[in-house]
């Protein structure tokens, strides 16, 4: 009996110690979870500073625009004028254009982390499963050792044989 103790209580801490392994993974996963949404959160405030970007040199293009219209109808000699606003207005199309690309990367960037820290939230949730299978058998090895011991408190303090050990 004290030997299927013992080889129960070694099972028993060998599970705790890979329960605590899988535990530590976790934690390690979690920091990574973490610094994947901190990176995220610094790429939506940079999309929003290139959004609030393309906002204001969309107003621009519109003051402009509306400009050249407002010169063509007044003057037709400010055709040079006209002119110059147009390119400028092409520029600042451009650069909207360009601005809207970058957006496009870094919020394309922004979901494959997300689908990175599914992936990681789906091995945590699988590991917490694994490590509730190892904790439950645990548990069952210590109700196995519990029911050892009385067994052997039993038998050495009132020198009885149990009825299940009768043969």
């Amino acid at each position: 009996m004290v030997i299927i103790t013992v080889f129960f209580l070694t099972i028993i801490l060998v599970m705790v110690l890979i329960a605590a392994f899988l535990l530590t993974t976790i934690l390690v996963m979690v920091l990574i979870i973490a610094f994947f949404l901190t990176t995220i959160l610094v790429m939506v405030l940079i999309a929003a500073f290139l959004l609030t970007t393309i906002l204001v040199m969309v107003l621009i293009a519109a003051f402009l625009l509306t400009t050249i219209l407002v010169m063509v109808i007044i003057a037709a000699f400010l055709l040079t004028t006209i002119l110059v606003m147009v390119i400028i207005a092409a520029f600042l199309l451009t650069t909207i254009l360009v601005m809207v690309i970058i957006a496009v990367f870094f919020l394309t960037t922004i979901l494959v982390m997300v689908i990175i820290a599914v992936f990681f939230l789906t091995t945590i949730l699988v590991m917490v499963i694994i490590a509730a299978f190892f904790l439950t058998t645990i548990l069952v090895m210590v109700l196995i050792v519990a029911f050892f011991l009385t067994t052997i408190l039993v038998i050495r303090h009132r020198n009885v044989t149990p009825f299940y050990l009768i043969k």
